[in-house]
């Protein structure tokens, strides 16, 4: 029911990472949970566990863990892709438009889409604990190519991550190309 009117492609989206939760949630032996969405559209998780899906063109994922391991979880699948440059301007923050300007030309375009996924699986992570919209421009994200991770600040104090512990944010990505796949866990 909660989404007969979306179209083909959506559906299939949506059913294949409701198949993908609940072999995640059987794992941690959550079997036979319902999971449907709230009223905001995020999956309602057992209340025991913290999860998240993602997908794009046909590839899903999908992340759990029991809140004794994590508060949050947040996960996001992009394809990379040329961006306009007003989206540019509308994601990145001054401080990380001067990091990705630094790259060579040929790798900014991956870059860019990198610190999008990023703020979107922080997205994911933070909205279900707070039910607060995070714009692009309330969170910083510092690049660590050498080890493929990444910091998140919230330039917007949030709840649960109050600005000085912003370390706790156990942040990676990995480039699959043509996709790009971050994830952020907030531990317990």
């Amino acid at each position: 029911e909660a989404i007969e009117a979306a179209a083909e492609r959506r559906r299939v989206a949506y059913a294949s990472g409701r198949q993908g939760a609940r072999r995640a949630l059987a794992r941690l032996g959550c079997e036979d949970v319902p999971l449907i969405n709230d009223t905001d559209g995020v999956p309602h998780w057992p209340s025991d566990v913290v999860g998240s899906i993602t997908h794009t063109d046909g590839l899903t994922a999908v992340a759990v863990a029991p809140v004794s391991r994590a508060l949050g979880i947040g996960i996001d699948i992009e394809r990379v892709r040329n961006l306009d440059a007003g989206v540019a301007v509308r994601i990145l923050r001054p401080a990380e438009r001067a990091w990705i300007d630094a790259q060579p030309p040929a790798e900014r375009d991956r870059w860019t889409m990198l610190v999008f996924s990023a703020k979107e699986c922080v997205y994911k992570c933070i909205y279900p604990l707070e039910r607060k919209f995070l714009e692009f421009h309330d969170v910083q994200i510092a690049l660590e190519p050498q080890t493929c991770t990444f910091t998140a600040a919230l330039i917007k104090e949030s709840e649960y991550m109050p600005n000085d512990a912003l370390e706790t944010f156990s942040a990676g990505y990995t480039f699959d190309p043509p996709y790009i796949i971050t994830g952020v866990v907030l531990p317990a």
